[in-house]
């Protein structure tokens, strides 16, 4: 993981020393950011982060019931710098063997973590292959649950580390892959290993490398670079900065973890675009097959022998069927209501983590300084408060990323939900289509996909909202600047401006206590209000977008049907016409469709998107022989909502 970063951020020993989850984050900012959710620590730079990662596995490995929350560190991936990613983030967990967990919790966390990485690293030692601790080493592995494996297998790389140990009475590079695939084959088949996925690399030296070469090596990392590059004999002292730098590469290279790298984040991508192609294919197949039921639904009225004055009761039966929804939009309040808890349980238990940082903090030595002078204390106190808000504002941050990241699954959960309660109406629609027509065995089932959403634009909906309310209570509140109620999103500006009573200014630490338990509830009641309403909003948009997709689908089939029966029954030489340029169609687009579903065979994504792209043409309008009318194509309208004129809370 440190050579991954190029820094010693995590604490490395002979033996494992991770005891909880460490998220890595990738980030530009090259000193480090840690947080600790469970304990509230916070902590920044290489050296102070580590050893705080030491105690707190040290902890966790002494309690018989260890956090279970994962630590988030933000740091720098050399591989990754200067690459641009988009929407996209790139996170690294540092987890206990899937049997080195020590609570039943954190075991099915990272049994969890497992089953949606992008890519699994199982990392070996080389040094124990062939002796006793080899059956220890592969007990993780051995001992794995089989649905597990079998979520697994595809995305498994065995990294072998320490081959800078390899010697002439070892195993050679070749053989150690060989050994390492033969060996996983027969006793865990499931896992399909294959030589391929045999990494073989050298993290101290890929981790002394990058060192040296980013600059921030340590007197003993350049000592233990000389020795590994230019042998045991050769004093430190004689080698040149310029010697070293350039070596380095050499060594960097040697060490195989460019090879690894290059490896693993090219099956990333290739795999993600795989997915995206499928998502493609799956989006194109959907609306051809809605597309397929709306020309079926065209036929059909063009040879049955139903007329206008029928299309009524049809009408009335597709309004029972929309009325029914109401019932799944009840059915949801009550998660609207878990969601509204949910949230104000998180900012209840982050004001009680601000509260007994403040307790700790005011009680040291460092704020309870006594001056005969006035002033002395009074530039203490304003200078510690600066400082005090300060961190405060740094706490508020990352409780803020991590309460987005879970409230953007909560909404990716409630779609899937949406989706699963909608599709009986939808099927529905079918059926009393199907029997007005005749047409229900022609007919597909069409599989319902909410607009697909992702973190960033997800952050982005939520800002323009807040931001929304603010301009708003900004230009309809009067206010004092030290009565504002802002909530945590303008605690910098705000702080600024606050004036301490002057009772504060002495040395009552309670007095201090309350003073600042007082703001931070002020803010977290404020915001918590805000969050509430921006997520209960989300809620209410997602019904609403539900049923207007319902609406749209039934709207659509009834204007099918009335259009060609308008334009169509009265004139048997245009029916005639229109029948056989729909057979056409209907003909031309099953021959589509089944291809489509067969170019999901293909394992290259490039010629996958080459085959796609050849086959969604978009066709001339005078081609299709319809009219905008008749392929009844729907605006979607954004749902207006009024924002509580006050409320300014993130």
């Amino acid at each position: 993981m440190n050579a991954l970063m190029g820094c010693e951020f995590l604490p490395s020993h002979n033996v494992p020393e991770t005891a909880r989850i460490v998220r890595v984050q990738h980030t530009d900012c090259g000193e480090g950011h840690l947080h600790d959710p469970a304990t509230g620590c916070t902590r920044s730079g290489p050296d102070s982060i580590r050893e705080t990662l030491r105690e707190l596995n040290r902890q966790a490995r002494e309690s018989s019931d260890p956090p279970n929350a994962e630590m988030l560190l933000s740091a720098p991936f050399v591989s990754l710098e200067g690459k641009a990613f988009g929407q996209q983030r790139f996170d690294v967990l540092d987890t206990p063997g899937p049997n080195e967990a020590k609570s039943r919790i954190l075991v099915e966390k990272v049994n969890n973590i497992m089953s949606r990485a992008d890519v699994i690293l199982y990392i070996l030692d080389y040094t124990k292959l062939r002796t006793t601790e080899e059956e220890v080493m592969f007990a993780s592995l051995r001992n794995l649950r089989v649905d597990i494996c079998d979520t697994f297998h595809d995305r498994l790389f065995l990294v072998v580390n320490k081959m800078d140990t390899m010697n002439r009475h070892s195993l050679s590079a070749p053989a150690t892959v060989e050994y390492i695939a033969d060996l996983v084959t027969k006793d865990i088949p499931e896992l399909l290993v294959v030589a391929e996925r045999v990494l073989l690399v050298s993290a101290e030296n890929a981790l002394l490398s990058r060192q040296v070469m980013n600059g921030t090596a340590s007197p003993e990392v350049k000592s233990d670079f000389v020795e590994k590059v230019y042998g045991m004999y050769r004093d430190p002292e004689d080698v040149t900065e310029e010697e070293m730098q350039r070596d380095a590469p050499k060594m960097l290279a040697e060490s195989g973890f460019l090879e690894m790298e290059k490896n693993v984040l090219s099956f990333m991508f290739n795999n993600k675009a795989r997915i995206l192609i499928d998502s493609i294919v799956g989006d194109a197949l959907r609306h051809l097959c809605t597309f397929n039921n709306y020309l079926i639904t065209c036929l059909g009225a063009l040879e049955t022998d139903k007329n206008q004055e029928q299309l009524p009761k049809l009408r009335k039966d597709l309004d029972r069927v929309l009325k029914g929804f109401s019932t799944v939009k009840e059915a949801f309040e009550l998660t609207k209501q878990r969601m509204e808890e949910w949230v104000m349980q998180s900012f209840h238990e982050f004001q009680q983590e601000c509260h007994a940082f403040l307790e700790a903090r005011l009680h040291s030595d460092e704020y309870n300084q006594v001056s005969r002078n006035k002033e002395d204390v009074t530039y203490i106190i304003t200078e510690n408060s600066n400082n005090l808000a300060r961190e405060l504002d740094n706490k508020f941050s990352v409780f803020r990323k991590m309460l987005e990241k879970e409230a953007f699954l909560k909404q990716e959960d409630l779609f899937q939900k949406l989706g699963s309660k909608i599709q009986p109406f939808m099927q529905k629609v079918e059926y009393e289509v199907g029997e007005f027509l005749n047409i229900s065995d022609a007919l597909y089932p069409v599989a319902v996909e909410f607009p697909r959403s992702d973190l960033e634009c997800f952050l982005t909906d939520i800002d323009k909202e807040i931001e929304t309310m603010i301009t708003r209570a900004k230009g309809s509140l009067s206010y004092e600047n030290p009565k504002r109620e802002s909530g945590w999103c303008n605690w910098l500006t705000t702080r600024k401006k606050v004036s301490i009573p002057v009772e504060l200014y002495t040395s009552d630490t309670n007095a201090l206590v309350t003073y600042w338990k007082s703001r931070v509830s002020e803010n977290t009641t404020q915001s918590a209000s805000t969050a509430k309403f921006v997520i209960s909003g989300k809620v209410n948009s997602a019904l609403d977008t539900a049923q207007t997709y319902l609406e749209d689908y039934i709207r659509s089939y009834c204007d099918t049907i009335e259009y060609t029966m308008q334009t169509c029954n009265a004139n048997e030489e245009r029916r005639q016409h229109r029948l056989d340029h729909v057979r056409s169609l209907i003909s031309d687009l099953k021959t589509d469709m089944r291809y489509l579903i067969s170019i999901n065979g293909f394992q290259n994504p490039g010629e996958w998107l080459k085959k796609l792209m050849k086959t969604i043409e978009v066709r001339d309008e005078d081609e299709l022989g319809l009219s905008d009318d008749e392929l009844l194509l729907h605006d979607e309208s954004p749902v207006q909502r009024e924002m509580p004129v006050g409320v300014v809370g993130w």
